[in-house]
């Protein structure tokens, strides 16, 4: 018998988990979370909450591998970044991150470029889901990515709502077609 496949979900934070949205919400960020001294508030108040439950419904329904792509890397080691997961809510985010945890972009290359490669190097037929912000996911809006049906794109200083799930639903309920991306 196979095992079952697992779907990804690629994840960035700013704008899409971690939400400047001018409540308390968005007053800490990742350098807090680094921090020797941090708030005594910070775990509760990181990420945003609608975020957290929309995850939380995905992670219940589809157990995805989860794969970071966040700007939060370049400041954050691998082994800070499961910490910052697990003390602010996102214990199964740490817990189900996939092998190659991390696709990183960097200066020269966009976002999706980072996951391009990423997908070139582990990508093994599964569906997946990118869900990142109309901001910083640089290239992602173009039309091959869009057009796919696995990029939901969260509003600048609003983030990952309920009403993504349906997309998120779609995209890893169906299983990628060779050649697109």
């Amino acid at each position: 018998m196979s095992a079952k496949i697992r779907p990804l979900l690629f994840l960035d934070f700013d704008d899409v988990i971690w939400v400047d949205d001018g409540t308390c919400e968005g007053k800490y960020g990742g350098y807090d979370a680094i921090g020797s001294n941090p708030p005594a508030d910070l775990w509760e108040n990181l990420f945003h909450a609608p975020a957290v439950a929309v995850l939380s419904k995905v992670s219940d329904e589809f157990s995805p591998a989860f794969v970071i792509t966040t700007s939060w890397l370049q400041f954050v080691h691998p082994e800070g970044m499961v910490q910052i997961l697990q003390r602010s809510g996102l214990a199964f985010v740490a817990n189900n991150l996939h092998a190659e945890p991390e696709a990183p972009f960097t200066r020269g290359r966009t976002r999706a470029d980072a996951i391009t490669a990423w997908l070139a190097a582990n990508h093994r037929g599964e569906p997946y889901v990118i869900l990142d912000d109309t901001l910083s996911g640089t290239g992602l809006d173009e039309p091959a990515w869009r057009q796919s049906g696995r990029v939901v794109l969260c509003d600048v200083n609003v983030g990952l709502l309920p009403d993504h799930f349906p997309a998120i639903r779609k995209a890893l309920t169906t299983s990628p077609t060779r050649g697109t991306k």
